[in-house]
């Protein structure tokens, strides 16, 4: 149920409700705890907010531990139909950095493409 309730009260919230889980996420030492926020933060609508989780993956940082990389792009790619072509544009400025960190931008665009729902998306992604 958590999960959920993080995820709608992002989903229907402001940037400050993603700056209230994220501080959570970043004070939490247990990885379950961090795994169902992690998961939330990408239901965020905010652009701002949305930019911030995406650049924190790609940081290196120890904000995210490795293991959970692809765990957070998939939230931020999935938890919101808008996010898709959000995290599109926003990939298409930061490939250097995502290639840096992850090691390819495959990992991204696999899960935009599984989520592309019409044809203007395509083009636009092609």
């Amino acid at each position: 149920m958590r999960p959920w309730v993080f995820c709608t009260g992002l989903r229907y919230g402001d940037a400050s409700d993603f700056t209230y889980l994220w501080s959570r996420y970043t004070s939490s030492n247990v990885a379950n705890d961090q795994l169902v926020m992690l998961s939330a933060a990408g239901c965020t609508l905010n652009q701002a907010s949305l930019n911030l989780f995406l650049n924190t993956i790609v940081s290196g940082s120890d904000d995210i531990r490795p293991q959970d990389y692809s765990s957070a792009i998939a939230s931020a790619v999935r938890s919101n139909e808008e996010n898709t072509m959000r995290v599109f544009t926003w990939l298409q400025s930061n490939v250097q950095q995502t290639t840096t960190t992850l090691g390819s931008v495959s990992p991204i665009l696999n899960e935009i493409t599984a989520r592309l729902l019409n044809e203007a998306q395509i083009t636009q992604y092609s």
